[in-house]
């Protein structure tokens, strides 16, 4: 009975040393004299271990448990922080994804921007010369060609501008790799096209 009593002790600390728990189990004393002989411990210090009472071997299982249930408790807290890095990072992904994809709408956006101002140009711009001349086309028929023709060929300037600037942000933000003068060049982009 008091063989199955040590036995049931040791349940559960397999997961910090399972030959030491083997081995505590299944003593063998021959075995564990010569072991702790080749150690260096005298025979002193060898009966001193040998003659460990009941108390004392529970007190150490005891601690050893309470190691164990320490150890449970940070592995437990470290898989929780990393399930919070990794959904942290997932969320973030998310975004950069998101914003990428907005980066790639509004790049079209400006392009299609820039290529309209470009036609608005070729209708008002031809009649800037002539006097009282008005643009022929586009919205802004009929008004004076000298302005609409300013407007527009800002708005190309704007829409190029603004096309270069997201293109730079796409190589920027969303790409694995570093391309450290895309930033450099949506920031210029950026002030040619304000």
């Amino acid at each position: 009975a008091a063989a199955w009593k040590g036995r049931q002790s040791f349940v559960g600390l397999e997961e910090l040393d399972p030959d030491l728990v083997h081995r505590l189990v299944n003593p063998d004393l021959k075995r564990d004299r010569e072991e702790l002989k080749r150690m260096g411990m005298g025979n002193d210090a060898l009966m001193s271990v040998m003659m460990r009472n009941e108390t004392q071997l529970a007190a150490s299982l005891t601690d050893l448990k309470e190691i164990l249930a320490e150890h449970r408790r940070m592995k437990a807290s470290s898989e929780n922080m990393t399930l919070v890095a990794l959904k942290r990072q997932r969320r973030h992904q998310k975004v950069v994804d998101t914003k990428c994809a907005f980066h790639a709408g509004q790049m079209v956006l400006y392009l299609v921007e820039a290529c309209l101002a470009i036609n608005d140009a070729s209708l008002a711009c031809p009649n800037v010369d002539k006097p009282h001349g008005v643009a022929t086309g586009g919205w802004r028929r009929g008004e004076d060609a000298k302005g609409v023709c300013a407007i527009d060929v800002m708005a190309i300037f704007a829409g190029f501008g603004w096309t270069s600037f997201f293109i730079s942000a796409i190589a920027d933000q969303c790409v694995k790799t570093i391309n450290p003068g895309a930033d450099c060049a949506g920031d210029v982009s950026a002030i040619v096209a304000a």
